[in-house]
C-alpha cells in the first residue's frame, strides 16, 4: 500500500507543469548515459583501434578493449558535465523569467 502512495506522489511530481523541463532533461541525460558511451566504445573498438583504424591494435585485444573502455568512461564524464551545465542554465533561465515577471507586476 505504501508503494502505491509513493508511485502516486511520483506521478504527481512528474505531471506538474513546473517540473516538466527538469524531468525532460533528466530523461534525456539518462538516455545519453546509456547510448553515448556504448556507441563510443563500439566505434573505438571496431573503427579507431581495429584493423585499418587510426591506431591498429587488432592483434592486441586487451589493449583494444582497455582503450575503448577508457574512451567510453571519458564520454560518461562529458555527459555528466553537460547535464550539470544544462541543469544550471535551466535554473538561471527560470529565475530570470520569474524576476522579469515580478518587475512587470510592480
Amino acid at each position: 500500500m505504501a508503494t502505491m502512495n509513493k508511485m502516486g506522489k511520483l506521478r504527481e511530481i512528474v505531471a506538474d507543469p513546473g517540473n516538466r523541463p527538469a524531468v525532460s532533461l533528466l530523461l534525456q541525460s539518462s538516455v545519453a548515459m546509456a547510448v553515448v558511451p556504448l556507441a563510443v566504445y563500439f566505434a573505438c573498438f571496431y573503427f579507431v583501434f581495429g584493423e585499418g583504424g587510426l591506431i591498429d591494435y587488432s592483434k592486441d585485444v586487451n589493449s583494444r578493449t582497455n582503450y575503448s573502455g577508457i574512451a567510453a568512461i571519458v564520454t560518461v564524464q562529458f555527459v555528466i558535465a553537460a547535464h550539470v551545465v544544462l541543469a544550471f542554465r535551466q535554473d538561471d533561465a527560470e529565475f530570470a523569467k520569474e524576476a522579469a515577471e515580478k518587475k512587470k507586476d510592480k
